[in-house]
């Protein structure tokens, strides 16, 4: 008998993946070559030809998702699972914190896993991913470099990513981003249109050690952008200019396990400084300047089809000069999980949040309240639960999937406490401090059909 042996490359099996959850026929993937080909500097113009994606903005730098025709604080905005911690979700001039030549993808994700993310996801859950697969492993130096103009705004665009291994074991990232666009350029007769200009800087440094059984990984971002707001008759007649930065430290810890069918733990802690600053055109002075600190503990089990974690958030806001909310601290405590199960040809689905929040505003300090009575400003606590179920199947060519969902969502800070003017959009902001939680229910069928399934 002759005995031949052949010779191949490694080849490197993740198990991970099937601990995922089937994916709702509505979930939408942008990465690899389809996320370069569509990549703006903004997320909203960076998803802007996906189905049930539009765009609502007042100028470039401020562009902003909205999400089968949520916005605001009916979607969840993540980075890798966890709130980007900005305040984009409040006012439709304030930026979001990100400039999309800093990732590599982004997932639109709805059906029962979006309550995986928080209570706020009856519209679904954009996430954005720096890396697709973060623990890849490089056996030698990569360097990365991307640069790009516009002719909309004559501007122009640089980025660049070093991951360096060393010892086996251990591994170096760091990345530095700049775009720098001028005002926007509309066809005659509208010409250039004021006040649109943006500057977006990014610097971002990671340390990743693999172990046996386990990776860990601690990063250090800060993202700057300034950009301007367009005038208006009725407003500040040469616009507004904004200022922001956020700053973000992570530690993220996986570990293959046992438990109980778990198969995995994921343990990820995040500290965000958030700070921006709004001032008229031509005038040196702030006059509305808004600053948030979050901190966050999330830990989750998954095991084959099913996963159980929870999430510790505490958030300190901060308002100065002409906005005169109290400061505040927003303490929010959350369980949550998500069971499949095959029958048949069916994938069922089921997933819950349960979530307790609490405000509590400072009011021992002397403020002015311009239009709140004092006597309203408590503390306030919330309990929410949340639910959702699913039928997947598919049938041939064939895919259908049905969902339904009930989330609660408690007043934000801004909701109950808020007291002073958006430049940029020009009007003054009144909280309610006796406002309620908030309920939503939700229906969702999709119906898809593959010409050839095989290919």
């Amino acid at each position: 008998m002759l005995r031949d042996t052949l010779k191949i490359d490694e080849v490197v099996v993740d198990a991970h993946h099937e601990l995922q959850p089937k994916s709702f026929l509505s979930n939408i993937d942008v990465a690899g070559n389809k996320y370069h080909k569509v990549l703006k500097s903004t997320l909203a113009l960076t998803l802007q030809e996906e189905t049930g994606l539009s765009i609502r903005s007042m100028g470039q730098g401020s562009a902003q998702p909205v999400l089968r025709g949520y916005k605001g604080h009916r979607f969840l905005l993540t980075d890798d699972g966890i709130a980007t911690g900005d305040l984009s979700s409040t006012s439709i001039d304030h930026a979001v914190s990100t400039d999309m030549g800093a990732y590599s993808g982004v997932e639109i994700i709805r059906g029962p896993e979006a309550l995986l993310y928080g209570s706020k996801t009856i519209g679904g859950v954009i996430d954005l991913s720096r890396d697709i697969n973060n623990q890849n492993r490089f056996k030698k130096l990569m360097v990365q470099t991307l640069l790009g103009t516009e002719s909309a705004n004559k501007g122009h665009f640089q980025s660049v990513t070093v991951k360096a291994p060393f010892k086996s074991n251990h591994q170096l990232r760091f990345s530095f981003l700049n775009r720098d666009l001028g005002n926007q350029i509309s066809p005659k007769p509208y010409g250039t249109l004021k006040n649109t200009q943006s500057i977006n800087q990014e610097l971002h440094g990671s340390y990743m050690y693999f172990g046996n059984d386990f990776y860990s990984s601690l990063s250090l971002e800060q993202f700057n952008t300034d950009y301007g707001i367009p005038g208006s008759s009725e407003g500040h007649i040469n616009g507004v200019d904004i200022s922001m930065y956020r700053k973000t430290q992570k530690f993220n810890f996986h570990k293959d396990v046992s438990i109980a069918g778990f198969q995995t733990f994921d343990f990820d802690q995040r500290y965000i400084d958030y700070r921006h600053s709004e001032s008229v055109t031509g005038s040196s002075f702030k006059s509305v300047i808004l600053a948030h600190q979050i901190l966050s503990l999330n830990a989750k089990l998954s095991g084959n089809k099913k996963s159980i974690g929870s999430l510790l958030k505490i958030r300190d806001f901060q308002a100065y000069e002409f906005y005169w909310t109290p400061d505040a601290q927003e303490v929010s405590i959350s369980l949550y999980g998500l069971y499949e199960k095959e029958i048949s040809h069916y994938t069922l689905q089921s997933s819950f949040r349960l979530e307790n929040q609490s405000i509590i505003p400072d009011i021992t300090s002397e403020y002015f309240y311009a239009n709140l009575d004092i006597n309203q400003i408590n503390d306030r606590n919330f309990l929410l639960f949340s639910a959702a179920t699913a039928i997947i199947t598919e049938r041939k060519n064939w895919e259908l999937s049905l969902g339904s969902m009930f989330t609660s969502r408690a007043p934000s800070i801004e909701d109950l406490y808020s007291d002073g003017p958006h430049l940029g959009v020009y009007n003054y902001e009144i909280g309610l401090p006796e406002l309620g939680a908030e309920h939503t229910y939700g229906l969702e069928g999709s119906l898809g059909y593959m010409a050839d399934r095989q290919n």
